[in-house]
């Protein structure tokens, strides 16, 4: 025996099957697309040399939307604010950078953190456990916002 329901019984049904079905699916908040720089070398808890230089390997991604229309954001040197146009700066456990750079390191061309100018690897990379964080900022000085920092901790013996 066959049971026959109108049309008309589902449309109550309707509205709750989408909102479940928007739950499910994760409907919350936006995925968060503002400029990135990541950290790839040197990697989490590694173990540095004190006195010495730290090679630095950064990947820099996301959308600026500081001018009239977003644009990626890229390592690119210059000396006033272009919207997606910017520099990194290294931190070292201090609010102090001791090195920037406009370029993305790879073998050829390296980014050592501290850069002479700021300071000696001497002085500046020292015993202890260390947060190393990379900032970008505009060629103008100015920082990137919002941005998402890159951050690694590690141990300088």
């Amino acid at each position: 025996m066959t049971t026959k329901i109108a049309r008309s019984s589902f449309k109550p049904l309707v509205p709750a099957l989408l909102l479940a079905s928007a739950a499910a699916v994760g409907c919350g908040q936006p995925v968060d697309t503002s400029p990135a720089v990541t950290i790839t070398v040197p990697s989490a808890g590694q173990v540095l040399t004190a006195g010495q230089p730290i090679d630095v390997r950064f990947t820099v991604s996301g959308i600026d939307a500081s001018g009239t229309t977003m644009v990626p954001f890229q390592v690119v040197g210059g000396d006033m604010k272009m919207p997606g146009q910017g520099q990194v700066r290294a931190f070292l456990s201090s609010n102090n950078f001791i090195a920037r750079t406009v370029f993305i390191p790879n073998d050829a061309s390296p980014f050592f953190v501290p850069d002479p100018q700021y300071g000696s690897a001497a002085q500046l990379v020292t015993p202890g456990a260390k947060t190393l964080k990379l900032y970008l900022y505009y060629n103008d000085g100015s920082v990137v916002a919002p941005q998402r920092e890159g951050t690694v901790n590690v141990t300088i013996q």
